[in-house]
């Protein structure tokens, strides 16, 4: 009978640890896509700002989406690795610091091609406003992959689901 018992309890215990780790593990991917969701409305909002071409609205649109980056590379600095699991965080600062620089680098010359009169615009102007714009969509694109390739490693190993579009 002390067997069955002693069996039972460490059968809990242990079925309470997995739910207790897959739980944290949720919350901590839960922190990160928040992270991760809000800086990618602001870019959202960066792009909206450049069709109406209106500087300051451009500018203030970019500034704002670079603070967020910035402020949120902060933040995952200061997270501790999962359960000696560095994959995850290691992905993340890597996609913040990858969009810091897109929009620093790339968004900063479309804003300021943008930016010019009409009479200063040329297809000069416009080629590179092409090419910037491709650079910016395969930039994020590739970073968001490696970023979604590691949230999806991190979410299996932990056992749970996430919605990925």
């Amino acid at each position: 009978m002390k067997k069955i018992v002693f069996i039972a309890l460490v059968c809990s215990f242990l079925g309470i640890s997995c739910t207790s780790s897959k739980d944290k593990a949720t919350k901590y991917y839960d922190k990160i896509t928040k992270l991760e969701n809000n800086l990618i409305v602001a870019i959202d909002s960066l792009d909206a700002s450049m069709k109406v071409r209106f500087p300051k609205k451009m500018f203030e649109a970019q500034q704002f989406a670079l603070n967020l980056a910035k402020s949120y590379n902060d933040t995952i600095n200061t997270l501790a690795e999962f359960d000696n699991d560095s994959a995850l965080l290691h992905a993340t600062r890597v996609f913040f610091s990858e969009l810091s620089g897109v929009i620093d680098n790339e968004y900063g010359q479309l804003i300021a091609i943008n930016a010019l009169p009409e009479e200063m615009y040329s297809q000069v102007m416009e080629d590179r406003s092409v090419f910037l714009n491709q650079e910016i969509d395969r930039k994020l694109s590739e970073s968001l992959k490696k970023l979604t390739d590691s949230m999806k490693v991190f979410a299996k190993k932990y056992e749970f689901e996430i919605k990925v579009e």
